[in-house]
């Protein structure tokens, strides 16, 4: 994912831009609610280059955290603020 998930702190939309390798067997992007870690989304992406619209009128205000897990390790972790 790249280094930030535009509008942070986000409102309405945000978009994930994130690179899944063509080698990986399998990826699944997650979004965890800080507070209390509870999964809020999964999202299974596509290999190579892509970009993810994450509607955010449904999540309740807080901090979130969006983690790209490849062959079940996180490659990258950021975080997210709904206000």
């Amino acid at each position: 994912m790249k280094n930030s998930t535009p509008p942070n702190p986000g409102t309405g939309t945000t978009r994930f831009s994130y690179t899944v390798p063509s080698t990986v067997h399998q990826a699944t992007l997650r979004i965890y609610r800080a507070l209390d870690g509870q999964l809020a989304a999964t999202i299974p992406p596509s290999p190579g280059n892509q970009y993810g619209d994450l509607s955010l009128g449904a999540y309740p205000a807080g901090i979130y955290f969006c983690s790209l897990i490849v062959d079940g390790w996180p490659l990258v972790t950021r975080r997210l603020v709904v206000q």
